[in-house]
């Protein structure tokens, strides 16, 4: 198309489109205000602290009373922590009075859950090579030789 057609240039000219909402169907001022559930009220403060997190759980910890035999994910870690730092003092025994939990079930827990370990090997100190540098049994042999030459 690259000529002008000047029958629809008049026509698309001559369109003239209006359009009015009901009034009774949208009230402005209502829809800019948020409503706000009495049931389900938006929370007050907006700031979170990284400090409450706990480790491993990734939300702030929360005291809660749990049932006997139940445990929460938190006292899980706990638990886990103390029998992986000293398992001859926090046995199953022990920790099952302290968290509440049957023995039996907790110490198939300790046998089969750990948590993970960090081995970081130890840095040896390897003495610096120099390539360039006579080695130990090069500077045997050049001696023999030297002294079969003279």
């Amino acid at each position: 198309m690259s000529s002008k057609d000047s029958a629809l240039h008049t026509r698309l000219r001559d369109v003239y489109v209006e359009s009015h909402d009901p009034p009774d169907l949208v009230d402005y001022q209502e829809n800019k205000q948020r409503h706000q559930n009495p049931e389900k009220p938006l929370p007050v403060n907006r700031t979170s602290s990284f400090a409450e997190l706990h480790p491993g759980v990734g939300r702030a910890t929360k005291v809660t009373t749990t049932k006997r035999g139940k445990i929460t994910l938190e006292s899980a870690l706990d638990m886990l922590t103390e029998h992986g730092k000293n398992p001859d003092v926090n046995d199953a025994e022990r920790l099952a009075n302290t968290y509440r939990l049957n023995p039996d079930t907790l110490s198939h827990v300790l046998k089969h859950y750990q948590l993970f370990k960090i081995h970081i090997p130890e840095v040896k100190e390897t003495p610096d090579f120099d390539p360039l540098k006579a080695g130990q049994t090069w500077v045997e042999d050049t001696k023999d030789e030297l002294k079969g030459a003279i």
